[in-house]
């Protein structure tokens, strides 16, 4: 048996629209401001992030707004994997994502770091944290 989902593992954290989720720094939850984070989502979208950064749509949850676009009440909240050096795996029961090997990584951290300040004119937190979550596919 299954449990359909995807795990992620990856150095960054999880981004949220500030005005749907409030930062969690205790689970790598940042919030930012929402027209950021929409410009981010929709980047994401086109395949048009920085070089440097990778993201991956992790999750929905219930808040007043949907899918980055219009405003209506009772939708999600969207999650974003954001940060460099993802390694993905279907995970079945009892299997594990494949490790993220990387001997460049104090570079790739201040790759990803450069290219959020500049297109997006964020800072995240650092050093970033090799994280892993499951989403539900």
């Amino acid at each position: 048996m299954s449990n359909h989902r995807h795990a992620y593992h990856w150095f960054g954290c999880i981004l949220v629209s500030e005005r749907a989720y409030q930062s969690d720094p205790k689970h790598n939850v940042i919030a930012i401001d929402d027209s950021t984070f929409l410009t981010i989502w929709e980047d994401q979208g086109n395949d048009e992030l920085p070089l440097g950064v990778d993201a991956k749509v992790i999750g929905f949850e219930q808040a007043p707004y949907e899918n980055g676009s219009v405003e209506r009440p009772n939708c999600e909240c969207m999650f974003l994997a954001i940060g460099h050096t993802f390694t993905e795996g279907w995970q079945w029961y009892g299997t594990t994502v494949p490790p993220i090997e990387t001997t460049d990584l104090e570079l790739r951290n201040v790759v990803f770091a450069d290219a959020m300040r500049r297109a997006y004119d964020i800072s995240l937190p650092e050093p970033l944290p090799m994280i892993g979550v499951a989403s539900e596919h």
